[in-house]
């Protein structure tokens, strides 16, 4: 039987509450306190692999996102939409140049 307090030790991060219930779902699963923290080191790892692959993903639509918009702009849009000395002017050439990206998407061209 594992107790709050075991939990709140192992496991110091932990607010009360959810050491109370660590330790509920522990006892009714029947595990000691070797297994729970083999459980959970397996549960983080296994989480930091989705998180690196999620992050990795991204970073990969991003780069193709980038490539889209370059296929769509004009040099000079292109330009303004990175070099313009005035954030209004860049946001309003990043957002022209998205809104035809999503129009040749759409079917429609502009």
């Amino acid at each position: 039987m594992i107790t709050e307090q075991e939990i709140r030790s192992t496991f110091p991060m932990l607010k009360p509450p959810d050491a109370a219930r660590l330790a509920n779902a522990a006892n009714k699963n029947k595990l000691n306190i070797g297994k729970l923290t083999a459980a959970i080191e397996t549960a983080a790892k296994v989480l930091n692999y989705v998180v690196g692959f999620v992050q990795g993903s991204v970073e990969l639509i991003k780069c193709h996102y980038r490539v889209l918009l370059r296929e769509v702009a004009t040099p000079k849009e292109w330009h303004l939409m990175h070099h313009a000395k005035r954030r209004r002017t860049r946001h309003k050439y990043e957002n022209r140049l998205a809104r035809r990206l999503q129009s040749i998407f759409d079917g429609r061209r502009t």
